[in-house]
């Protein structure tokens, strides 16, 4: 957490005042192994960031009455309800029931009894929705506003999901991104979260047009699961011979897409195809550079660094922060809920350094500077970025602003100012209720004081002012401006 000194000072006293709180004692009985009071037990002893944006008072209110009901409610889909509230009130980016780490049995259920979904896709602008595609031919047309489903607000919909959808502190423009749908390949979150919440039947009657205005009343057909998937885009390609990136030209000016980071199984040479690129535009010269991270909520932040390498004049410092971890060695009575792809992971945290308050720090691993590396591209950059930047890319994008290596352009990023949770996980699971949620290990706080908020662009581009239909692509003609683009 990026606080100053006294922030630090309260933040591991209130991490102490938890130690002593009647919930993370041990209690006595059968009461205990309720799976709701492991379900906190587990996000006590192991979520580094459980009291970053909560009080150790809030979090006892929340977890106690959760733990009193989660057992005793029968039905599937309020449970799921209920520890999806209790997940989002941490308001963790990775903190959440995760839908790939479920059983397959979970997610039939899960959606068998919401398996209708809206038919469209759409983004969210404030608390409005604004279809953005008709994949499925239902007839609505791009730019339309919904703003109400069979009768109800939309906003109300979009109230009931927010405190369940995954985001670093207070950064909402986050979850509406992560609530639009049309951009993912197997789940949407939106979808995900409105099963248990919405009752969505054969068709929907949907109303078009501003709220409180004159509007148009439609009623479509809705889908299943298997129809969205059907649609999905297709995933991008594992062999070594399909590049996920392109670099095409606009006049002297270079534009690098990059819809994802997250390259850990490929078998393409991500950095082979980048040096070759960064090295054709240093060469040829290519005037300026924009780099397209819209949509991209990172992977393997080696991408960035191998990018950064390519545009930096002199080594270039990553943000300072400190590691720290509650991991010492795991309960025995706490494994046989708790997953992970290390099992080094369940005592590791043994020899980490006490920093205080039941953290550990934990060590830092390769060079925490950035060094030039081949030829510079040395003309102006442009990035483009938005709420999708929540990971790696929402890193790259502070250090670029922070050693004006370029401009950012479009929407303030999804990655919180103070730091996140992540790099290692548990994956907790409560077997007699069937759900899997995941436990980030390692808090990043980052030194000195920071607001609450993501890396804010040097152009902004309001998201209202993207919502065209005439195909124009208003923040990548923002940055051709600002780069002073020749007709």
């Amino acid at each position: 957490m990026a606080i100053d000194r006294r922030g630090m000072l309260m933040a591991t006293g209130a991490a102490a005042a938890l130690g002593t709180a009647p919930l993370a004692r041990a209690a006595q009985g059968q009461a205990q192994q309720s799976e709701g009071a492991i379900a906190v037990r587990l996000l006590e002893r192991y979520h580094p960031g459980l009291l970053r944006y909560q009080s150790v008072r809030d979090w006892q209110q929340r977890a106690s009455g959760f733990a009193a009901s989660f057992d005793r409610e029968t039905r599937p889909a309020a449970r799921f309800v209920k520890l999806a509230r209790l997940l989002g009130a941490i308001r963790c980016s990775h903190t959440h029931i995760n839908p790939f780490n479920q059983s397959d049995e979970m997610v039939a259920r899960h959606y068998a009894t919401g398996s209708r979904l809206l038919p469209f896709d759409f983004e969210w602008r404030g608390g409005r929705m604004f279809v953005t595609g008709d994949p499925h031919g239902v007839g609505l047309e791009g730019g339309r506003e919904v703003s109400t489903v069979d009768g109800g607000g939309v906003l109300a919909i979009q109230a009931a999901m927010l405190p369940m959808t995954r985001a670093d502190g207070g950064l909402d423009n986050k979850r509406r991104a992560l609530l639009s749908v049309g951009k993912a390949r197997r789940f949407e979150t939106f979808d995900w979260l409105a099963a248990p919440l919405m009752n969505v039947r054969e068709t929907v009657v949907l109303g078009l047009g501003r709220r409180g205005q004159r509007q148009e009343l439609r009623r479509v057909p809705t889908i299943t699961l298997a129809g969205r998937r059907a649609v999905a885009p297709p995933p991008l390609p594992r062999d070594a011979d399909m590049p996920w990136w392109t670099m095409e030209t606009r006049g002297d000016i270079a534009v690098l897409t990059m819809p994802s980071w997250a390259v850990f199984n490929t078998r393409w040479d991500w950095k082979g195809w980048l040096d070759t690129a960064m090295d054709g535009i240093a060469r040829d010269g290519t005037r300026a550079l924009v780099i397209d991270l819209r949509g991209n909520e990172g992977g393997y932040f080696d991408c960035g660094r191998a990018l950064l390498e390519r545009l930096a004049a002199a080594p270039v410092p990553l943000p300072a922060e400190q590691r720290l971890s509650r991991l010492g060695t795991v309960a025995e009575e706490d494994r046989p809920y708790l997953t992970t792809w290390d099992d080094s992971l369940y005592t590791i945290g043994a020899a980490f350094r006490a920093a205080g308050n039941g953290f550990r720090e934990v060590p830092r691993e390769g060079d925490r500077t950035i060094r030039p590396r081949g030829q510079r591209f040395a003309g102006p950059v442009a990035v483009l970025v938005g709420a999708d930047n929540s990971s790696a890319t929402g890193i790259f994008a502070e250090i670029v602003k922070a050693h004006r290596l370029g401009l950012l352009v479009g929407q303030e990023t999804g990655r919180n100012r103070r730091g996140g949770n992540g790099d290692a996980f548990f994956f907790a699971r409560l077997p007699r209720a069937d759900l899997g949620f995941d436990i980030p290990l390692v808090a990043s706080h980052r030194r000195g004081f920071h607001a609450d908020r993501g890396t804010l662009p040097d152009v902004p581009v309001p998201l209202a002012a993207t919502l065209r239909t005439d195909g124009v692509d208003v923040t990548l003609e923002a940055a051709l401006r600002s780069l002073g683009a020749r007709g």
